[in-house]
C-alpha cells in the first residue's frame, strides 16, 4: 500500500470561510454581539492581501514556507 501526503499550500481545497468562521466562534464573545461572518471574513482577505502587497520582503518568502511547513510538521 502506498500512503500520499497532500499538503495544501494555497488554501484551495478547503472551505476558508468556514474555517475562519469556526475561530471566531471560538473567542467567546459574548451574546449580544451579531457577527457578520462573512463580512468579516471578506475584510480579512482584503486587509491580507493589501499588507502582501504593500510591504511584503519577498527574500524572506523561501524562510516564511519553511516555518509555516514546519510548524504544521511537528
Amino acid at each position: 500500500m502506498q500512503s500520499v501526503f497532500i499538503f495544501d499550500i494555497d488554501d484551495t481545497m478547503y472551505d476558508q470561510q468556514s474555517a475562519f468562521g469556526k475561530a471566531i466562534h471560538s473567542l467567546d464573545i459574548p451574546n449580544d454581539k451579531i457577527l457578520d461572518i462573512s463580512h468579516l471574513y471578506q475584510l480579512m482577505k482584503e486587509y491580507g492581501d493589501e499588507t502582501f502587497s504593500l510591504g511584503f520582503d519577498k527574500t524572506k518568502l523561501k524562510q516564511m514556507h519553511i516555518d509555516f511547513i514546519s510548524h504544521f510538521l511537528v
